[in-house]
């Protein structure tokens, strides 16, 4: 089993929001000050005791400061959208990709019935952002230039940092903009919207226009997003890796859309070495000067299929990491955990992680092999 961070998902406790008075209150405190109080010390304790990566980017005085500073900011007027965006700032602040925080689906599903969303799918692209779609008078491919009197680049940064990326990264950051996710980002932002000002510059006139687009729902968003221009572009990548040499420039082309091929056991990890090798094998065999190993998109997946790339690409031997600890064997706050590993996730803690030291449960150098290049 491979742990490099302590995935920790975080789910606000389920509210009901099904009466009239709560469908229109959503801006309002839905939890009393001293109930947002009591979870903000739950999540101050999760993070502080199961993730072992709190403090890999930032200090300890610098997180904690954040914390006090975070909970002293909420009063009896916070509304649910500031709690959530008061945790989400501890979050993305700490930095990992593996941290998430989200509203309940009873919450979701009331939200989404309301027109309160912005309409348009963007596409973010040399640091500006471009309408995906020909939206009632905007052509597509028009520049986005503001959004209510805010320029498009402190737009972009705004609700990018709704996104959380590993450490200081913010190309991750960006490249979500341009998914399904846009509309909820800049809802968490600005809150609810009955409509947007924007200016853009034409695509075919080059003259910079403005307009006012209604807000629309969710499900209309969604619409507008499965007839995105560039749709067919990004899903081109239907298979999870291929090959093909460039023969006008002498190169090859290896695209790796994901590493979720299965464990080294599984049919799909020994085709995926089998064609690894015919590749690697084809560039010597060709003697071919240049290869472009393209994996952009790729979320990750399963050991060791990362590892077995890399080994075709170095000249030296490798480990996958040089030190990998979790601060835990048996899981704190079982009571809040979701996963439905609660049971055998201890037991393989317990074997791989097995070196304890510091405080911390270092992992076992068995479980972290010498790799030799290939």
């Amino acid at each position: 089993m491979k742990i490099q961070l302590f995935l920790l998902s975080i789910l606000f406790c389920i509210i009901s929001c099904e009466s009239p008075t709560e469908k229109a209150a959503l801006e309002k405190p839905l939890l009393s000050k001293e109930e947002m109080l009591e979870d903000f010390d739950i999540f101050q304790s999760i993070f502080e005791r199961a993730n072992a990566g709190l403090y890999k980017y930032r200090s300890k005085s610098a997180v904690d400061s954040l914390f006090s500073i975070s909970k002293k900011s909420i009063n009896e007027s916070t509304s649910y959208r500031d709690f959530f965006n008061i945790l989400w700032e501890v979050i993305d602040y700490t930095g990992s990709c593996h941290n998430g925080l989200a509203y309940p689906d009873s919450l979701d599903s009331v939200l989404n019935e309301k027109s309160i969303f912005f309409p348009i799918p963007l596409k973010y692209l040399n640091d500006k952002l471009y309408i995906n779609l020909s939206y009632e008078s905007i052509p597509v491919g028009s520049e986005l230039l503001t959004v209510n009197d805010m320029e498009a680049n402190k737009f972009a940064t705004f609700i990018a940092s709704y996104i959380s990326t590993d450490g200081f990264n913010t190309t991750g950051k960006y490249a979500n903009i341009e998914s399904d996710w846009l509309p909820f980002y800049v809802y968490l932002a600005w809150g609810e919207q009955e409509a947007f000002h924007l200016t853009y510059k034409n695509y075919n006139t080059n003259e910079i226009e403005e307009i006012n687009v209604a807000s629309v729902t969710y499900s209309d968003f969604y619409k507008h997003f499965k007839n995105r221009f560039t749709k067919a572009f990004e899903e081109r990548k239907e298979k999870e890796y291929t090959y093909s040499y460039l023969d006008s420039i002498d190169t090859g082309l290896l695209e790796v859309s994901t590493f979720g091929m299965g464990d080294a056991e599984s049919e799909e990890h020994k085709m995926y070495a089998a064609f690894l090798d015919s590749v690697f094998l084809h560039l010597k065999n060709k003697r071919v000067r240049n290869l472009i190993v393209d994996i952009r998109g790729n979320g990750g997946g399963d050991d060791p299929n990362d590892l077995l790339l890399f080994s075709y690409l170095t000249k030296r031997n490798f480990r996958e990491n040089n030190s990998a600890f979790t601060l835990f064997q048996e899981i704190p706050f079982p009571q809040y955990y979701i996963d439905d590993d609660i049971e055998t996730l201890p037991i393989e803690l317990k074997e791989e992680h097995s070196v304890f030291k510091n405080g911390k449960y270092f992992q076992d150098a068995t479980y972290n092999k010498i790799w030799e290049p290939n």
